[in-house]
């Protein structure tokens, strides 16, 4: 996958894309061992901030500071489910942009993918 090449290392670190290395049954249970740890951790994260909005809110600023966190974990936790459900249909579209029409044809477009590629990653 040499489209969006940087996007896709992030996800494998963060667990949410499995890389194409991952071929053995016991790399992809591993793997998806490390998916799961991640996203219990988040998911754990999220639950504390719900128990600190609930019970350790004192003033309207603690409230303010306390729902702002907690609600940007929630959103966090539902781009992670999201990005997770939809995996599949988000390898084919990376895969459909490595074809035509969305390939470079000629030289000057493979010198422009080539600038970009450098400039994001």
């Amino acid at each position: 996958m040499s489209v969006l090449r940087p996007a896709f290392n992030i996800l494998v670190v963060c667990g949410c894309w499995m890389p194409s290395s991952c071929r053995t049954s016991h790399g992809k249970l591993f793997y998806t061992l490390h998916t799961t740890f991640v996203i219990l951790l988040l998911y754990s994260f999220c639950v504390s901030q719900l128990l600190n909005v609930i019970l350790n809110v004192n003033t309207a600023d603690e409230l303010s500071d306390s729902l702002y966190m907690f609600i940007a974990s929630v959103l966090s936790c539902c781009k992670i489910f999201a990005l997770l459900i939809n995996r599949k249909a988000i390898g084919v579209l990376s895969r459909q942009l490595e074809k035509e029409p969305c390939k470079p044809l000629d030289t000057q477009e493979i010198t422009v993918q080539k600038k970009f590629d450098r400039s994001i990653g």
